[in-house]
């Protein structure tokens, strides 16, 4: 027998934090002796129902569509969606499935579904989801108005390596990184953005690509 011994990691430890902050983990399992007074910015979480989440999952592993109703934000109707995956964008979770009605892959927040009924057998190819089944790489620098000094910062804070750092994500959540980190809002000042994509054209055009490729364009 060969003893295994955990590599040691900050972020690990961080993350350990803040699961036991949020209750998701046990104070039992924090490899933190004792604890260091500790506290974080109230996460208000989207609520998705047990049901909901239960069935969605079934849905996938039988390829099952199902009847939901979806609030969106503009109206409340009754849809029918084939779902072949689950995702988080940060912030919320979606089900990534097959519009039946639309005839195109999309995601639908889990959170605003408040009906749901097992539906057919759904004949749909998960590998035609061309956003979900490609990746793309974000090319992520500091943002170019900063002073030489804020860059380093930014730099360090993120991690880069001679001055940008790549991130490899599916072209289905390029958008939602793209939103959450404020990369498609050009006019915000350079210390609130802090970082930019340089590559931002490209991810648009292989998003639209995709999209098309999805629909049968």
């Amino acid at each position: 027998m060969k003893p295994s011994f955990i590599q040691a990691s900050a972020d690990r430890l961080l993350l350990q934090l803040r699961s036991f902050l949020t209750g998701a983990l046990p104070r039992r399992e924090v490899w933190f002796r004792d604890l260091p007074p500790i506290d974080m910015v109230p996460d208000i979480s989207r609520h998705v129902d047990e049901k909901c989440l239960r069935l969605i999952l079934e849905a996938i592993r039988s390829r099952r569509s199902v009847e939901i109703r979806y609030q969106s934000l503009t109206n409340a109707r009754v849809r029918e969606i084939a779902p072949h995956a689950i995702a988080f964008d940060g912030y919320r979770w979606h089900v990534r499935a097959w519009a039946c009605d639309r005839g195109d892959f999309r995601d639908f927040v889990l959170s605003r579904i408040d009906q749901i009924h097992v539906g057919s057998k759904a004949e749909f190819d998960p590998a035609d989801d061309v956003e979900w089944t490609s990746k793309i790489v974000l090319d992520l620098r500091p943002h170019p108005g900063l002073s030489a000094e804020q860059s380093l910062a930014i730099q360090r804070d993120y991690a880069m390596e001679n001055g940008r750092r790549e991130v490899e994500v599916r072209l289905s959540m390029a958008y939602y990184f793209i939103k959450r980190m404020n990369l498609d809002l050009p006019d915000l000042p350079p210390a609130r953005a802090q970082i930019c994509l340089a590559n931002l054209k490209e991810v648009k055009r292989a998003l639209e690509k995709a999209r098309g490729r999805s629909m049968g364009g």
